[in-house]
């Protein structure tokens, strides 16, 4: 960066070159104007080199760059996720009552929930208790104005922004009923006449549809009838049970209530995630080879996953024995706090993705606590009871079984590396130690060792 004396003398020399300014050229006037062209010249210089920086993941500061980078990579965020849980229906009429699923409801501050079952002759008086989500359907149309290779169009910000999944169908012509294309990630597997499409992720923050070359992927010809079915949600919402929902459209005769908290929902792949995740984007790119592809696609795709893990035919065949169903099988396990349907969910991911006859199986997780006795002494000036709930805070946010910064992998000497950091004994006499109690090394795959904190005895006194 050019320093504010070279500035000014660069600019009382060049000004001096002109006849006009010769007299002036060691005057006062001309000595705060340089100065003031300094300034100018080095915010100048400034924005030039920060505009720069912003060519590089890793110093880039701004949202749109980073969405740049990840457009340039073909990356795909993680979406939201709808909050979960289930409504009790009561028929109130005088007949047999039955609807389908999607019905949509509201609750009092006009919040928007699907049911996500059907009701089957229900009948007077009868209840039924059903699965529902706070997530709202939206249909959006477009029509193809060109046939061309890698045909494409976005959804609105606003739209993406709330988007938690979607769907696409294809009208060729007029006579010709919509048609599910699937999604083929970067065209992968595809032929010409393949049905499928691919998804981006724009700088601005929007989803985007592209349809094939006429290699990778089918062209839809002009005027073709495009209509995409979104699930949009608000992410991270609660509703209680008891609460009243009220229908949007039908009105069916009955009550809906909640019966279990509609709550779990996930927030989409935040910036800062973004900015960490697309380092590796170039290894993952959903090509899943190693396991660490498989635990980074669980985890980017499904928010709320504290731990969970891969392994393939060798592994378990190592552990449970020769058996032909291992063939081309990956082993997958994974645990996220409040999230029971975490097998479903990760097995529907996978089945979306061209792998070449590979064939997964979920393992239920096996979860094995063990504990910590920790005896030392703190000097007078310490507050004792906040000493030790600093220490299980400390402990927790590394190891607990719910804690999403948890580390996987155990050490003991991490234990007085973590103990040590939270400053409490830093005293001439201060001093203590740590007992394991339990294993902290998995003895099977699909073992989760984690850190018992109700079992975790902290006794410490005074030097």
């Amino acid at each position: 960066m050019i320093t504010r004396e070279e500035a000014a003398t660069y600019f009382r020399n060049l000004i001096g070159s002109k006849a006009s300014w010769l007299n002036l050229k060691e005057s006062q006037f001309v000595g705060h104007l340089s100065v003031f062209v300094s300034w100018c010249l080095r915010e100048a210089l400034w924005r030039l080199e920060r505009i720069e920086q912003e060519f590089f993941i890793s110093t880039a500061l701004n949202d749109a760059s980073i969405r740049a980078h990840a457009e340039d990579r073909e990356y795909i965020p993680r979406k939201r996720k709808p909050a979960t849980g289930t409504v009790t229906v009561v028929n109130t009429g005088e007949a047999a009552l039955s609807f389908p699923a999607l019905l949509d409801l509201s609750s009092n501050d006009g919040t928007p929930y699907l049911t996500t079952d059907v009701v089957e002759t229900l009948q007077p008086g009868e209840s039924v208790v059903i699965g529902c989500q706070q997530s709202e359907l939206q249909t959006i149309t477009h029509t193809v104005t060109t046939e061309e290779p890698f045909y494409q169009f976005t959804l609105d910000s606003d739209i993406s922004a709330q988007l938690a999944s979607f769907s696409v169908l294809v009208q060729e012509s007029a006579a010709d009923n919509f048609e599910l294309w699937s999604l083929a990630r970067l065209f992968q597997n595809s032929y010409p006449d393949s049905k499928v499409f691919d998804e981006f992720y724009t700088h601005q923050g929007k989803t985007g549809i592209r349809f094939g070359n006429g290699l990778f992927g089918a062209i839809p010809q002009q005027g073709a009838e495009i209509k995409i079915e979104v699930v949009l949600t608000n992410g991270s919402t609660t509703l209680m049970p008891e609460t009243q929902l009220s229908q949007v459209v039908t009105d069916y005769p009955c009550t809906i209530t909640v019966h279990e908290t509609i709550w779990n929902g996930g927030e989409a792949e935040s910036i800062k995630e973004m900015k960490n995740n697309l380092h590796y984007w170039a290894t993952y790119n959903e090509k899943l080879i190693w396991d660490d592809d498989y635990t980074f696609f669980m985890k980017r795709h499904i928010s709320g996953i504290v731990w969970c893990k891969a392994w393939g035919e060798a592994e378990e065949e190592a552990q449970s024995g020769f058996k032909l169903h291992n063939i081309n099988r990956i082993f997958l396990t994974g645990y996220a706090p409040d999230n029971t349907a975490l097998d479903g969910q990760v097995l529907g991911l996978l089945s979306n993705v061209h792998l070449l006859n590979r064939k997964f199986t979920w393992v239920t997780p096996i979860f094995t606590p063990y504990s910590l006795i920790i005896t030392g002494k703190v000097t007078r000036t310490t507050n004792i009871t906040t000493a030790e709930q600093a220490i299980r805070n400390a402990l927790a946010a590394d190891y607990s079984k719910d804690s999403p910064t948890r580390i996987d992998t155990v050490f003991v000497k991490d234990f007085y590396r973590i103990i040590e950091s939270t400053g409490y004994f830093s005293g001439t006499n201060a001093r203590f130690e740590v007992v394991v109690n339990g294993s902290v090394v998995p003895t099977q795959l699909q073992e989760m060792v984690y850190l018992d904190m109700s079992t975790t005895a902290i006794n410490l006194t005074y030097a």
